[in-house]
């Protein structure tokens, strides 16, 4: 019986070391998108529907005290006017040049900045609708890049990657 039991749970503890290197290899793709120049103090939340080779959804995390006062500082000057993610310098991780929001595209739109990202997620309903509410309002700033869009909300302290594709 003790030996039944002692492979049991050597099953179970393999296992669960399983999910944990799967779930931190998972959260360290998503912060490696993200470029350097944001500070990233630790995960808050993120969701997403992925099939064989596509997907959707958005990763949130809250941004560090430095990248906080440099945007404070600076605003939209301190944001470079292209940003690499911190994975490559591959053009699919190429940003465009940094913006304030509103998009103007959007302002009278029922979508945001992040659609269909960030719907796709599924994330909580509050923390949704603060970063919905701050992409149609002055105050942050987005870049896009290929099949995504980061968006940075001082005012919250997060950066969001919403992706598409």
């Amino acid at each position: 019986m003790s030996v039944l039991s002692g492979k049991i749970r050597a099953v179970i503890f393999g296992v669960a070391v399983l999910l944990l290197i799967g779930k931190m290899w998972t959260e360290s793709f998503y912060m490696r998108i993200i470029p350097a120049e944001i500070g990233i103090s630790y995960p808050v939340a993120r969701g997403g529907v992925s099939g064989f080779r596509e997907g959707c959804g958005a990763a949130v995390y809250r941004i560090d005290p430095g990248t906080a006062q440099g945007i404070a500082q600076h605003g939209l000057n301190y944001f470079p006017a292209t940003s690499h993610s911190r994975k490559s310098a591959d053009p699919y991780y190429t940003f465009d040049a940094w913006r304030p929001t509103p998009d103007a595209a959007l302002v009278n739109d029922d979508q945001t900045l992040l659609s269909p990202g960030l719907e796709c997620a599924e994330l909580d309903m509050h923390l949704q609708e603060q970063i919905e509410t701050a992409s149609r309002n002055t105050g942050s700033f987005y870049t896009h890049g290929p099949e995504k869009v980061l968006i940075v909300i001082p005012e919250l302290q997060l950066v969001v990657l919403a992706y598409n594709g």
